[in-house]
């Protein structure tokens, strides 16, 4: 994701300068630095945006680099699943913090990125983390971390259920007996559009599914499946649930 996120700071000609601090660089990285384009692994005193774009995992083993990049204007920036403000203030020694919750199509401009700060972080700042972000995709701002967390189950994981959906479909067509190939394409097709369509209408989501939905009709037939109690309601708030735990498990470790 850091690299998506660098990726087109870069190409939007924004009136940064960039340092990559990573001791295993990807040819991209590598790339980028060859063009001029970023400078990679300088020693640095100081940060103006800081941001951390690792695993929340690794978080706790680079703390003190990152500290010691930080003063009291600098800004810091988080992508990490799980890890709240108050640590990322309490290990790191920073006081302006914006966790940014980005998602998969950011790579390509279409993401959806949620913010949520530190009391400290000025409003200035926080124009600066939406500038960042907006390059990306839609910017929503939420009000507390916690609405942050439930939220990520939608934005920050939905494109994978997206994804799983596309493969359901894709593997449920060849068991009824459609080549492999033209099943995928089918599947990709008309995933796309249907999200096209939501993109460009005035209409809910509900109320494009009941537009295509003829009563009797085969639509139906298969909606009656998936919106049963057991199915598809009640897995996705199991999901979320899922979510939502493992963050809690993530801020805790």
């Amino acid at each position: 994701m850091g690299s998506a996120l660098l990726t087109n700071w870069v190409k939007a000609d924004l009136p940064y300068s960039f340092n990559v601090i990573t001791p295993n660089p990807t040819d991209l990285i590598k790339s980028l630095e060859r063009d001029g384009s970023i400078k990679l692994n300088n020693k640095i005193s100081v940060a103006e945006i800081l941001v951390i774009a690792v695993k929340p995992q690794v978080f706790s083993s680079i703390t003190s680099e990152l500290s010691s990049m930080v003063r009291a204007n600098t800004l810091v920036i988080s992508i990490m699943a799980g890890i709240k403000i108050d640590r990322i203030i309490k290990d790191t020694g920073a006081a302006k913090i914006v966790r940014a919750m980005p998602n998969t199509p950011c790579s390509i401009g279409k993401g959806t990125i949620l913010l949520s700060n530190s009391q400290a972080t000025s409003i200035s700042e926080l124009e600066t983390a939406h500038t960042l972000m907006k390059v990306l995709g839609l910017v929503e701002a939420v009000e507390d971390e916690e609405t942050l967390d439930i939220a990520t189950a939608i934005s920050g994981c939905g494109p994978a259920y997206v994804f799983m959906l596309t493969e359901c479909m894709t593997k449920a067509g060849i068991a009824h007996g459609i080549e492999p190939e033209l099943s995928a394409r089918l599947a990709r097709s008309t995933v796309e559009g249907a999200g096209a369509l939501m993109q460009n209408s005035s209409h809910s989501p509900e109320a494009l599914r009941q537009a295509v939905t003829s009563k009797g009709g085969i639509t139906e037939a298969a909606l009656q499946i998936l919106l049963a109690p057991s199915a598809c309601p009640d897995i996705f708030e199991q999901a979320f649930s899922a979510v939502i735990d493992r963050n809690k498990t993530l801020s805790e470790s």
